[in-house]
């Protein structure tokens, strides 16, 4: 069977990791993988295939709207990415897609647009979705911070300070109409997931299937833990805590209420004496946060490690791995850590509840810091119980979460997919660049203000007269807005520069 998977990274990030392991165990099962990326790592491999073709103007402007009309325009509940893909790859012919049985989307947020989407949709194969987050069936959001307005239409969206053009709104009802007769199925890694998709108003009439990710069990196996902490420059008799995240001043990541947790545990006095003595020390894997300074603790920071080699180092090199995300799908960090005899203390939340228990780490009910405080002090404190949770938590990823398993189970599903399949190329259309004009335009003005110094200079009668009439500004404005980007973007980014000019007086080329 021939299969093309979608994700738009190679190996950089969680969906990306589980999409290249997912093509590893495909492989394995003598399936012929295309693996198709925005960005690719290894340039020899030649069943990675970069798909670069982007409209160059429409990407500029794609950027503009991230920037100003959704990462500058926040609010307090969430810092976890909120994104609108206009510019998506051009998907055109391409011999090796052609060959594909199965189409296999994974993470492809700037990467495939909805207007990608749709060129595939045409081509007449059945899709199967998995999802990493609850992207694909949002107006924007990748998590929704407890909002439940992708189960009617987005209408309000809390994530964004002021919405004025209806994005979250026009994206969810563009995916429903782009979506709605497609030959599509969706994967969750989790039940958490794959229930939250079956209430959302784009997949509650779908096939909607759980197939964990798998862990590559020989690759993460527990190496010795001795010498992994000498090669860190850590005592061996040092009990160590890790946790991390690519970013830990996401907020869904919880770290706030970690600290809140460690800062607990030093009410117990021995806890205190060992974190004096140099007995405990704290891993920090991703982007630091100035709360660790406060915490009176051996902290040693990592940074983002993109290399599983030095990951299972890490996993092995820790006596207890921490998890205090609020929402999560099924971490890739939590298998890994288990895979390698590492016991996982964590929150009751999303997919985490279902590979997490007392037999291999301790579930604290969310935000209960003072719960996680008092696991984390049991675990620190009893060597026999780690022991055990590590022995159990091994014994789980063998019989549940190989990479065989999870192949076994894609071919499965692929299989049935395919013969069920009652495809033919058709044509959808898609309305998602209806408000695109719009939003566009909020975006390049908001540009065009935050780049005009000319009232923060120093007038003199020479600049006096250089200064741009309010019926030039006008005009140049209304020539722009006027444009369909959709229809001429070149035209479009000509207008653009021409506002721009007008603004600085400088000469468009």
């Amino acid at each position: 069977m021939n299969i093309a998977i979608f994700n738009t990274y190679e190996q950089t990030g969680g969906a990306a990791k589980a999409a290249y392991r997912l093509r590893t165990g495909l492989t394995n099962m003598n399936c012929t993988v295309d693996y198709f990326v925005r960005s690719r790592a290894k340039k020899t491999d030649k069943s990675v295939i970069q798909m670069g073709a982007f409209n160059r103007s429409l990407l500029h402007m794609d950027k503009l709207i991230q920037y100003h009309y959704i990462t500058r325009n926040r609010t307090a509940v969430s810092n976890t990415l909120f994104s609108a893909t206009y510019a998506g790859v051009n998907t055109g012919i391409n011999d090796r897609l052609m060959q594909a049985d199965i189409i296999n989307f994974h993470w492809v947020e700037k990467f495939l647009s909805l207007e990608s989407i749709r060129q595939i949709i045409n081509l007449g194969k059945p899709i199967v979705w998995t999802l990493h987050d609850e992207k694909p069936f949002t107006g924007g959001c990748h998590y929704t911070a407890g909002c439940e307005q992708y189960k009617k239409e987005c209408f309000e969206c809390i994530q964004l300070e002021r919405d004025p053009h209806r994005l979250a709104q026009v994206t969810l009802k563009s995916k429903l109409d782009l979506l709605g007769n497609a030959d599509l199925t969706i994967v969750s890694p989790s039940n958490w997931l794959a229930q939250r998709a079956k209430q959302s108003s784009v997949f509650r009439n779908r096939r909607i299937e759980v197939i964990a990710n798998g862990v590559d069990t020989g690759l993460f196996s527990p190496q010795d833990k001795k010498s992994c902490k000498e090669e860190l420059g850590i005592d061996p008799s040092t009990i160590v805590l890790q946790f991390g995240a690519q970013d830990n001043r996401e907020i869904r990541k919880g770290f706030k209420f970690l600290a809140d947790a460690i800062k607990q545990c030093f009410q117990n006095g021995d806890f205190r004496r060992f974190c004096r003595e140099g007995k405990i020390a704290v891993l920090c894997v991703g982007e630091p946060t100035d709360e660790l300074d406060k915490l009176e603790i051996n902290t040693i920071y990592t940074g983002y490690v993109d290399s599983d080699l030095e990951m299972v180092k890490l996993y092995s090199a820790t006596d207890i791995f921490i998890l205090p995300s609020l929402e999560d799908n099924l971490p890739n960090t939590m298998l890994e850590s288990l895979a390698c005899k590492t016991p996982v203390i964590a929150f009751d939340s999303g997919g985490i509840a279902e590979v997490v228990n007392h037999s291999n780490g301790r579930l604290i009910r969310k935000e209960d810091t003072k719960g996680m405080a008092e696991a984390i002090l049991e675990l620190v404190f009893d060597e026999q119980k780690r022991v055990s949770c590590a022995e159990n938590g091994r014994a789980l990823i063998e019989k549940k979460y190989t990479l065989g398993l999870q192949a076994k189970k894609y071919m499965a599903l692929f299989d049935s997919v395919k013969s069920d399949s009652t495809s033919k190329c058709t044509t959808v259309e898609n309305n998602y660049m209806d408000n695109f004009d719009a939003i566009v335009g909020y975006a390049l003005r908001t540009e065009a203000k935050n780049n005009n110094n000319l009232f923060q200079m120093e007038l003199s009668e020479k600049n006096l007269k250089n200064i741009p009439r309010e019926e030039e500004l006008l005009e140049s404005l209304e020539s722009l807005c006027s444009i369909k980007t959709s229809r001429y973007p070149f035209r479009k980014m000509k207008a653009y520069k021409t506002m721009i000019s007008v603004y600085h007086r400088t000469k468009v080329q």
